[in-house]
């Protein structure tokens, strides 16, 4: 991270890298750091194939509900 001067922890945070922090990216590239050239195979078991499959049958789902959803439709005392 860049020093901006700034001592508010919160403004520093909204400064990180986005694309290294997100979770997994950062997982990744912290075990990565650790190695001086990693040499790896991966596969996903049959539990993290149905896992990702629901993930996207889910995430779909929601992209539907998404089209058809009305805001009109929505009661404006909420």
């Amino acid at each position: 991270m860049r020093d901006s001067g700034s001592d508010v922890p919160f403004e520093r945070l909204a400064e990180l890298d986005k694309l290294i922090h997100e979770p997994a990216r950062l997982s990744i590239l912290t075990a990565l750091s650790s190695c001086g050239q990693p040499v790896t195979t991966v596969s996903l078991s049959e539990n993290g194939r149905r896992t990702i499959a629901r993930y996207w049958d889910d995430l779909q789902a929601l992209r539907d509900a998404a089209d058809r959803w009305d805001a009109d439709d929505v009661d404006a005392t909420e």
